[in-house]
């Protein structure tokens, strides 16, 4: 039986590729080192967000007490 990260449609499979042409197209550009840097700032972004957004999620809202 196949690992659920080795499905054909999980996510970790498909961003990869995504991830893989930015870095060449900027590597292209900018060289390899500074593009490196931007895609791991990249990342370190995305991963900035989810965490913010589960920890919003994760908090107990107070109830209203306007009136």
């Amino acid at each position: 039986m196949a690992s659920p990260d080795h499905e054909r449609g999980s996510p970790d499979r498909q961003a990869r590729p995504a991830v893989r042409v930015a870095l060449e197209q900027i590597a292209h550009r900018r060289g390899r080192k500074i593009a490196t840097i931007v895609i791991a700032r990249k990342l370190l972004t995305h991963a900035d967000h989810l965490l913010r957004e589960a920890e919003a999620a994760q908090k107990p809202k107070e109830p209203c007490t306007a009136g």
